[in-house]
């Protein structure tokens, strides 16, 4: 800016100054009046508010020059004020127009017959760059401040949940969840997706009564939920469901959500499960000695050339052992079921007639299926060992 235009622009401040005198309480009282976010906001803040733009607008035409958003270090103050009297930051914005616009409508004023063509121009554009400075800090900081408030808030949500998880939760967190007192519900797991907010909202959605509704929080890898009712949707993704409860009671359903959950990822089993749909497959995952047991009986007798016998065998059981049943399923003849089942019975020792040895042979099938999860590349049902379980049998299952 040239000399002659700073100095021109600072013997005007004391005019300019001067037609300021009444402009901070009008615009507060103008606020108030147009907008009616600001009816809560203390008067005599916004009135400082005021009179702090016209101090800036001042000092950057003293200094001939506006300010950058990050020396507008009064627009966090501003912000802050505004944020924790619950304004919205469009209706801040809106309020610091207003003071803008009056600050500006006595530089016309005041300035159209005092100053030259390019002091007039300078310093009309330097206001609203100034404003423009406090817009950008003001926003930002905004930004900040409801950001830290959402990370808060998730915090103390995550608290909550632990403390009801744990049976210890006193009147605020059950308020912070949603959560009624004489309430029945479930804990809900979920491993989490690739869209976990469409995933919780699903959940609060079809998890939800009329009165009570479900709390979602995140908590590590997983949604964890206290459902008021079992969501009727599509979980594309391992989740796991404890019984309804008492809400004093809701750690013994947390603690059967946390067992099938575990079992169905070590499984591979994607959808909505309880105990009652796993059932004995709730042992796989963790009784390894058994596991063993059943890997040596009923797979690692198999010779490479004969791996479907298992899968026939498996299907049998599946159809209520009957032969024909299985052969359609397989798509192959039902002498061929036959032959196969007896020659499994053969290799394997298995009695046809034991319970325990049809829960054995499944048994050992859950480990083969949870093993082919792992090598997503595998057939797992070809009509030949995978090198995969060779391997297992060989390396991982002797080593338990």
């Amino acid at each position: 800016m040239p000399s002659s235009v700073n100095q021109e622009l600072r013997e005007f401040l004391p005019v300019f100054r001067s037609s300021l005198a009444n402009v901070a309480a009008e615009t507060a009282t103008e606020i108030i009046e147009t907008l009616d976010s600001y009816k809560e906001i203390d008067v005599a803040s916004l009135r400082e508010s005021c009179e702090r733009n016209i101090e800036q607008a001042i000092t950057a035409l003293r200094s001939g020059a506006s300010p950058s958003p990050g020396e507008m270090h009064i627009a966090e103050v501003v912000a802050q004020s505004r944020f924790n009297s619950g304004l919205p930051v469009e209706q801040m914005i809106l309020g610091y127009r207003v003071s803008l616009q009056n600050i500006h409508s006595k530089f016309v004023e005041t300035g159209k017959l005092r100053l030259s063509a390019e002091a007039f121009a300078t310093g009309s554009k330097i206001l609203w760059q100034v404003g423009d400075a406090f817009l950008v800090r003001s926003v930002v900081a905004f930004q900040d401040l409801e950001s830290n408030k959402l990370e808060s808030e998730l915090e103390k949500r995550a608290r909550a949940m632990s403390a009801v998880l744990a049976g210890e939760a006193p009147p605020t967190a059950l308020s912070r969840l949603g959560l009624i007192e004489n309430g029945t519900y479930a804990v809900l797991r979920v491993a989490l997706s690739e869209d976990p907010m469409r995933m919780r909202g699903e959940i609060e959605r079809g998890g939800s009564l009329p009165g009570m509704p479900a709390a979602v929080v995140a908590a590590g890898p997983d949604l964890v939920a206290v459902i008021a009712a079992k969501p009727e949707i599509d979980f594309d993704c391992v989740a796991a469901i404890g019984s309804f409860q008492p809400l004093q009671n809701i750690k013994t359903s947390d603690l059967e959500a946390r067992h099938v959950l575990e079992a169905s990822r070590r499984l591979g089993k994607k959808g909505l499960h309880d105990i009652a749909k796993l059932s004995w497959r709730l042992a796989v995952s963790q009784d390894k000695l058994l596991g063993r047991y059943f890997m040596d009986r009923f797979v690692a007798p198999l010779q490479s050339d004969s791996w479907g016998l298992l899968r026939t065998v498996t299907v049998w059981i599946d159809s209520g052992f009957s032969y024909s049943k299985a052969a359609g399923m397989l798509f192959v003849h039902e002498n061929t079921v036959r032959y196969r089942v007896d020659k499994f019975c053969q290799m394997t020792g298995m009695d046809r007639n034991s319970f325990d040895d049809w829960v054995g042979v499944k048994w050992a099938i859950e480990l083969v299926m949870s093993e082919g999860n792992k090598h997503k590349n595998v057939e797992i049902h070809k009509n030949s060992m995978p090198v995969f379980l060779i391997e297992t049998i060989v390396t991982i299952w002797p080593a338990m």
